[in-house]
């Protein structure tokens, strides 16, 4: 017997690791497990993970077309400075699809919704690979000290699985991660580390995938709806209009659960694939961001949610 699940546990691993193709699975980690990597691009940030370098322009290429990225003397991307203007301040944050990964500056949703409105200025504090998480850290420590009139929160699904992790190995980061306990939102120490889990995760590609979605199911929604909770909860007690908008990725589904959480909280909520009559072709071909008719589209959701709903909290 005890040899027989031997086998089947190696036979299971070699099944994963053929099935990943060389890929690793990346399991829950812990605060202090990794150090930062050097990024030609990005710095450490101590309250979010990380952002752009101040002042700093690189190109990617996309889809076949050179992309330009430049970020402002705060390190967002934005060709002027963060500042507390006059008038309506609309804060956004979000992830890369926010931060508009292979498309131009001029054609994310943020800066279409900017020109949409009269007199309104939208500061973009997305920033690639952000998990929920972060963008509530975002949302604390850099968005309603500006004092803003609303603040969207922008996501993906895959940001709620972002909330699961300590280190983000595509960017080399660590970042904030908390843990719930009896309810209340706390952030996670390394002395929440499991030294055996990390140790059969490094050496087990089966146990890595096993962990990683035993997470999923059973901590991912309370934990990041907690953290939803907290960012309202943040807007509210500064008197902040808050609207979170779930964006599209390839093949997205209406998310009826999201509709009735937000429902039940009785916060604006845009879900964007339950849209009626989306763009047949909103992402880019190899890559699954937003293209710029993907962007356009979010903008004119979004700037009719402002015109109609948030008229009479932003005085627009």
């Amino acid at each position: 017997m005890l040899v027989s699940i031997v086998i089947a546990l190696v036979l299971a691993e070699m099944g994963v690791r053929i099935v990943r193709k060389g890929q690793p699975i990346t399991p829950p980690t812990y605060v202090g497990q990794n150090t930062n990597r050097p990024s030609k691009n990005f710095v450490a940030d101590a309250q979010t993970g990380w952002r752009m370098r101040r002042n700093h322009e690189f190109e990617r290429s996309i889809d076949g077309q050179r992309k330009t990225f430049r970020s402002n003397g705060q390190g967002f991307r934005s060709n002027v400075d963060f500042d507390h203007p006059a008038g309506v301040l609309i804060g956004v944050a979000g992830d890369s699809f926010a931060w508009g990964s292979g498309v131009d500056y001029s054609e994310t949703f943020g800066n279409l919704v900017e020109e949409s409105l009269d007199d309104v200025t939208l500061h973009n504090f997305a920033m690639p690979g952000f998990g929920l998480d972060q963008m509530w850290m975002s949302v604390r420590h850099q968005i309603l000290p500006l004092n803003p009139s609303l603040v969207v929160v922008a996501f993906i699904d895959d940001d709620f699985t972002r909330s699961m992790i300590a280190f983000k190995d595509k960017e080399g980061f660590n970042k904030p991660r908390f843990l719930l306990d009896d309810g209340m939102l706390r952030p996670q120490s390394s002395a929440d580390a499991s030294m055996v889990n990390m140790m059969l995760a490094s050496r087990s590609q089966l146990w890595a995938g096993v962990t990683l979605v035993y997470s999923i199911l059973s901590e991912s929604w309370p934990l990041n709806t907690a953290i939803l909770d907290a960012i309202a909860s943040d807007c509210q007690q500064q008197g902040v209009t808050i609207l979170f908008v779930r964006l599209p990725e390839r093949n997205s589904k209406p998310s009826r659960r999201l509709v009735r959480f937000f429902h039940s909280r009785g916060l604006p909520f845009i879900d964007i694939p339950g849209l009626e009559y989306p763009p047949a072709d909103i992402h880019i071909k190899g890559d699954g961001h937003l293209n710029a008719t993907g962007h356009a589209f979010v903008a004119d959701a979004v700037s009719n949610w402002i015109k109609h709903s948030a008229i009479n909290h932003l005085n627009y």
